[in-house]
């Protein structure tokens, strides 16, 4: 016995219908005739384009102009804290100042701290002109980013925009003059720098609440250029704060040793 064979074949939907929507984009995306905003000739155009060809590209090109002025504005503003930061003392400090030379005795030390990147550290005598080289290596790191012609996020600028002078005595006493519970700013300002100035590392108290650890570490971590000046040397940095500090503020760092003018010189 066989049983029958179903032949009922089930209907295929029909294709679907454009939607209105479907008829707005064809509408919208339609060549039609149309009359320039800016020099009101007539063009064929889209329906949502408001400028003939020539107009547009002189559009376009107002507000790249626009733009990259809005960026250079905002540029400059993020370079002028970080010059903010620099001592008012030191702010004259930079290569080509006048009185480089006669500040800074040895010439070695300045161009060996002109040469170096990444880390430093500065060592020497009081009034060797430490600080001076050290306010030179980041106004010279700040003014590479000023022309014009830069990207506004180039490599240049972004290192430019987050360098920071900090002192290590500030540090010290930071968290001890702050609010309780919270992170006083400038160690933020110090942990998070581009490239941080720490100034007079051993003219600090060593304190149990110090920042001056925490900021070493976190820009070690982050393996990020930290310059530093001092008066102590690297024995006497290693047993005033430690394994820890001494290999956070040496390693990979340039050592520059800064002497002072012989007698009689100055």
């Amino acid at each position: 016995m066989t049983t029958p064979t179903d032949t009922t074949t089930i209907p295929k939907a029909p294709p679907p219908r454009p939607g209105r929507g479907d008829a707005m984009k064809l509408v919208e995306f339609d060549d039609v005739p149309r009359a320039c905003d800016k020099c009101t000739a007539d063009f064929v155009g889209k329906r949502y384009q408001r400028f003939c060809p020539p107009c547009q590209i002189a559009v376009n090109a107002e507000l790249e102009r626009r733009e990259a002025e809005r960026q250079r504005e905002a540029r400059d503003y993020q370079l002028s804290e970080a010059t903010a930061s620099i001592p008012p003392r030191f702010r004259w400090a930079h290569w080509h100042a006048s009185d480089l030379h006669r500040r800074v005795h040895d010439v070695d030390a300045i161009k060996a701290a002109r040469a170096a990147t990444g880390s430093v550290v500065l060592m020497g005598p009081t009034g060797a002109g430490k600080s001076t080289l050290a306010c030179c290596i980041l106004r010279g790191i700040i003014d590479a980013a000023r022309p014009v012609d830069l990207p506004s996020f180039g490599a240049e600028v972004n290192l430019a925009r987050g360098a920071r002078f900090v002192t290590a005595r500030e540090l010290a006493f930071a968290r001890a003059s702050g609010t309780y519970g919270q992170e006083p700013p400038i160690v933020a300002h110090a942990c998070d720098a581009t490239v941080l100035v720490l100034d007079d590392v051993g003219q600090d108290a060593v304190r149990a609440d110090s920042s001056l650890y925490d900021v070493l570490e976190a820009r070690h971590n982050r393996n990020v250029p930290t310059i530093v000046t001092t008066g102590l040397d690297e024995g006497a940095i290693r047993a005033r704060y430690g394994d820890g500090a001494w290999r956070r503020i040496f390693e990979g760092a340039t050592d520059i040793e800064v002497r002072l003018a012989p007698k009689g010189t100055r």
